[in-house]
């Protein structure tokens, strides 16, 4: 088949990709501008047909702007921030939010880290790490503005023993971050699952604490209060018993069913994180930066998300204004291939108050 060698120039969007969806099925046009008209696509942005798009320019063609369809998925950029709660003159620190974080396991213990000042750094009053005994001095070395509480543990890992510990600190505070760095330890599924059950607080759940669910998402739909769940693909694929080449090949589907069969809000990281919620609402993140490819960038996600729960928001409106802003940090913070997630860290600040001028 020939391949034209020029430039290649979409209208509204690139033969082949759905609008909607993002899917690409058959053959496909690859274009490296694509010029659409009146408003964005959700298509454009979510892969793979955010790469057959290239560059996406928005045309305005006279459309008044009081003539709208409903869309497939929702759009966001930076300014959702302009929704997350400020400090306010005279509150305190519980009031402006206070997160338990609980994390860490030997050799882990720098997801605890970031996640933990992610939070401060996203605008809580109040954060507490709650790790295994056995790490507890190598994660509290770390952190200055946070205090590290050490649990019951089996050789440095959670263990049944930690979840009355757990809970006592969960007590103190208005959301949890539960999974990062937290190693696969058997005994560690066990807490975990004992703690899904019994935490009586919304809940963001990642990285490790996500493996142990397994492939069985729909034990989390009995919670009794919220829970957030940050999968990349391959997270998400086996949460649900695919492959990641599913999950890729549309994952605006699969991020709904993910949520509607856990019944809690789902962001499936990647290039346009895609938000949704058990009741099939999907928020696309416009924003993002390849800085974010990067290991420890995912902690930093959980943080901000567990900050803006801590501060009362709804889970959906939590996520997705977590995922604009920590995806604006990192454009702030892209220093090329070296960028650290600790750079994207510091930014949360910035991003934060642009989103809200």
């Amino acid at each position: 088949m020939d391949v034209h060698a020029g430039p290649v120039v979409a209208l509204d969007v690139p033969s082949g990709v759905d609008a909607g969806t993002g899917r690409v099925e058959g053959a496909c046009v690859r274009a490296g501008l694509t010029v659409t008209f009146h408003g964005d696509m959700a298509g454009l942005r979510i892969t793979p047909g955010a790469a057959m798009a290239g560059r996406v320019v928005v045309a305005d063609i006279g459309v008044p702007t009081a003539v709208t369809l409903a869309p497939v998925a929702w759009l966001a950029g930076a300014g959702v921030a302009a929704a997350v709660p400020p400090k306010g003159a005279g509150a305190d620190k519980y009031a402006s939010g206070a997160v338990l974080v609980v994390a860490g396991s030997p050799g882990l213990t720098g997801a605890a880290s970031l996640a933990a000042r992610a939070t401060l750094r996203a605008g809580a009053g109040l954060t507490v790490v709650a790790t295994p005994e056995g790490v507890q001095p190598a994660v509290a070395a770390h952190l200055l503005e946070v205090m590290c509480a050490g649990v019951p543990d089996e050789a440095g890992h959670l263990a049944p023993a930690s979840v009355d510990a757990v809970l006592s600190q969960a007590a103190r505070v208005s959301a949890v971050a539960l999974g990062p760095g937290v190693g696969r330890a058997e005994a560690t599924t066990q807490a975990l699952l004992a703690l899904l059950d019994r935490l009586e607080r919304p809940v963001v759940l990642d990285a490790d604490g996500l493996w142990h669910i397994g492939d069985a998402p729909e034990r989390l739909a009995g919670r009794s209060h919220p829970t957030v769940l940050t999968p990349h693909s391959g997270e998400a694929a086996r949460l649900l018993g695919r492959e990641r080449a599913d999950v890729d090949g549309d994952r605006l589907a699969c991020a709904r069913e993910l949520a509607r069969r856990s019944g809690a809000v789902v962001v499936l990281k990647g290039r346009a994180t895609i938000t949704a919620s058990p009741t099939g609402e999907a928020i696309v993140n416009a924003g993002g930066s390849p800085a974010l490819a990067t290991a420890g960038t995912g902690d930093v996600l959980t943080g901000t998300l567990a900050a803006f729960l801590a501060k009362g928001m709804e889970p959906l409106a939590a996520a997705a204004c977590a995922v604009a802003v920590h995806a604006r940090a990192g454009e702030l913070a892209d220093r090329g291939d070296g960028t650290i997630a600790s750079d994207v860290l510091e930014a949360l600040p910035d991003a934060l108050a642009e989103g809200r001028r």
